[in-house]
């Protein structure tokens, strides 16, 4: 073999050689570009699942904040009305006329003296004249109504007209409810 032969074979098998180097190469490139598409595929697929996630997490946090914004207003709303019946029902029975405020303050102590002996009664000022039949009456700073009490002062029944709308605030509530709201 003449060293020209020699030279060609050399250059013949690195030329083949070098061919197959760049064909794997590429081959190696197409199939790492082929995983990168495939990557960046699901990459963008969770990306969106996670952005939708986002996104309805969001929406329904502003609908429950919505929600709790509506029955707020709501309750506030009940309050502010029943506010407003209690003030004028105040109003009411505190500025009776003369004969109807002497019928409520009589009905008052007959509730009264069925809870205890009355003996002292408390009323405003302006009601003293209009207690009958209990021999002391006394004034104290009230808007209406009156507080009986026993001869030992250890038991007294309080009918002010502050009490009574008090008292009467739970089922005040449940009827403005009823009326109102259902």
């Amino acid at each position: 073999m003449s060293l020209d032969n020699v030279k060609d074979e050399i250059t013949s098998c690195a030329t083949a050689d070098a061919e197959k180097l760049v064909t794997d190469a590429r081959n190696e490139a197409d199939s790492i570009m082929a995983h990168a598409k495939e990557d960046v595929a699901l990459y963008k697929k969770q990306g969106a699942t996670a952005t939708a996630g986002v996104i309805e997490a969001m929406e329904r946090k502003v609908r429950a904040q919505a929600r709790f914004d509506a029955e707020r207003m709501i309750m506030n709303t009940k309050k502010d009305i029943i506010q407003n019946v209690l003030a004028n029902a105040r109003e009411q029975l505190t500025s009776l006329p003369k004969k109807e405020k002497q019928q409520f303050i009589t009905k008052l102590l007959a509730l009264a003296k069925k809870e205890i002996d009355v003996h002292t009664v408390y009323v405003n000022t302006s009601d003293k004249a209009l207690i009958k039949g209990v021999k002391n009456v006394k004034t104290q700073d009230m808007a209406g109504g009156l507080v009986a009490e026993s001869k030992s002062g250890e038991v007294s029944v309080n009918l002010t007209v502050d009490e009574l709308l008090e008292s009467a605030r739970g089922e005040l509530l449940v009827k403005v409810n009823e009326v109102l709201f259902e």
